[in-house]
């Protein structure tokens, strides 16, 4: 099973671009606990939307993975911790 997202970035001043995301694939079925699911589709959102150079923001982040900023910020700092996300993943803008 596999889910994409296409999902609307604002591109400049007014314009909007598309880009598409991967929300689920047959790997996530192997995934343990919610928490580990939803970390690794946070990297593997930031590795598609980085592939297709658009920066999301906490604030997208949290709305395509349906939960606060506060989670993605935590979400963010254990992955830097553990390697999987470089320090220039996410940011505070939208």
């Amino acid at each position: 099973m596999k889910g994409i997202l296409t999902y609307w970035v604002k591109d400049g001043a007014d314009s909007l671009k598309s880009i598409k995301l991967t929300l689920c694939n047959d790997d996530d079925s192997k995934l343990t606990g919610s928490a580990e699911t939803r970390r690794r589709r946070l990297v593997r959102i930031l590795d598609e939307s980085r592939s297709q150079r658009f920066h999301l923001s906490y604030g997208d982040l949290a709305m395509i993975l349906l939960v606060s900023r506060a989670t993605i910020k935590r979400d963010f700092s254990y992955l830097r911790r553990t390697g999987l996300v470089g320090v220039a993943g996410g940011g505070d803008n939208g």
